[in-house]
Formats: structure tokens, C-alpha cells, sequence
């Protein structure tokens, strides 16, 4: 769709084109054809000299995302600002509707022509744009959630089993042989210069009877049964 050639095309034929500020046309009544050449011959048929025509462009801040930067991840603003750039680098000069008429007879009849050029843009509606990139946010999160949670738990695991080695390796373990007396070594351990580290580990500890550290020490007792059978 391009003007100049329009105008030309008009000017040949020794008709005047008068371009308007306005871009709405509600009372111009649009051939059913929509044939320029079908308008030109009711124009010349008509002796009417004056064709006006007006054009409509999309207004790229209708395309722009707005609002987005205290709801998105650093990753969520980026994707957004790519957009929004991309959005910027785009001729939105370029008309998507010219429409020509002429006054017949009082009545307003012309022609329109279309283009939807935005469509072939990549772009898209900015209020969807943003849900998905705050549904792909929300999803990443949970995603590092469980990779975060699968971390400390495999660091939890390593760390037991330095203080399951640690106490498996102490001679004086053996003679814990009931609950109570390791759950008070167990505190013991922990006091050691090799094993503060991981004091808060278990914590909350519970009682000789029942919690953290009473299943704990379970378990290492019966690993240290175990042993002893196979010897």
C-alpha cells in the first residue's frame, strides 16, 4: 500500500488528491467492491475534481509492556525490555488503513485499503506478554525452590554421614547400649572441635526417647551391630 503511488494515480487522471489530518471516516460509504478503479470511474462519471483521503497507523505504545518491573525476575525484566526494544526499532509510520472518497452528489463514497503489516512484527498483546512472562517466572522460582531444596538435602546427607563416620569410628561408641546413654554421647560429639560444625544438624534434638536424635542414633547403632555380626 504505498500513497505516493495512489496520489500518482490520481494526479494522472487529472484529479486533485487532498490529504486530511483526520483518520476516522464513520460517514464515508464504502464500495462494496472496494475497487479503486470502480471509484475513480464514479469520481470522473461524477465530474468531481477533489479526492480526499486520510490513513491510519497503529500507535506503538498500544504494543509497549508498562508496569513490570516490581512483579518479573531480573530474567522476567529482560525478556520484557527485549520486547519492549524490539517494539521501539519497529516504522510504525507506515499506515495499516488508507481511505479515499469523494463527496458525490453529498453523499461521502470511497474506498478503503487495508494492511496488517503489524502481524508479520513478532509482536503481540502486551497484557498477555506479561502473564506469561509472570507465569514463566513463577515457574522458574519453583523450579530453583526444588533444585535449592534437593541441594540442602544432599548436603544434609553428606553431613550425617561424616557424623555417622565419625561416631561408627569412636571405640567408646560401643559401649552406648541404650537410648539414653547415646543420646547424651550424641550431645558429646557435637562439642568436639571436628563436629561443631554440624551441631544445628538435628535440631531440634528431642529426648532420649523420641526425635532427631534418637532415631539418628538408631540407625548408627544398628549399622554398628551390623559390623560387628560380619566380623
Amino acid at each position: 500500500m504505498d500513497i505516493k503511488n495512489i496520489e500518482n494515480k490520481i494526479n494522472s487522471l487529472g484529479l486533485k488528491s487532498i490529504m486530511l489530518e483526520d483518520n476516522e471516516f464513520s460517514d464515508v460509504r464504502i464500495l462494496k467492491s472496494n475497487s479503486i478503479d470502480e471509484f475513480l470511474d464514479i469520481v470522473i462519471r461524477n465530474d468531481v475534481r477533489n479526492i480526499f483521503y486520510g490513513f491510519s497507523t497503529y500507535d506503538f505504545r498500544d504494543f509497549l509492556v508498562y508496569d513490570y518491573l516490581d512483579s518479573l525476575s531480573s530474567k522476567g525484566i529482560e525478556k520484557i525490555e527485549a520486547y519492549n526494544n524490539h517494539v521501539m526499532s519497529i516504522d510504525f509510520s507506515k499506515p495499516y488503513k488508507v481511505t479515499l472518497f469523494a463527496n458525490i452528489e453529498s453523499v461521502c463514497i470511497g474506498v478503503n485499503f487495508l494492511d496488517s503489516w503489524i502481524d508479520s512484527e513478532d509482536v503481540t498483546d502486551p497484557r498477555y506478554l506479561l502473564d506469561v512472562v509472570k507465569e514463566e517466572d513463577e515457574e522458574l522460582y519453583y523450579e530453583e525452590i526444588e533444585e535449592s531444596r534437593k541441594s540442602m538435602n544432599s548436603t544434609m546427607k553428606d553431613q550425617k554421614q561424616k557424623i555417622m563416620d565419625f561416631i561408627l569410628n569412636d571405640p567408646e561408641f560401643a559401649n552406648k547400649k541404650n537410648q539414653e546413654s547415646r543420646y547424651w554421647y550424641f550431645h558429646e560429639v557435637m562439642e568436639t572441635e571436628e563436629m561443631k560444625e554440624y551441631r544445628d544438624l538435628l535440631k531440634p534434638f528431642g529426648a532420649p526417647h523420641i526425635g532427631n536424635v534418637k532415631m539418628f542414633m538408631d540407625e548408627v547403632w544398628r549399622i554398628h551391630k551390623e559390623r560387628i555380626s560380619k566380623k
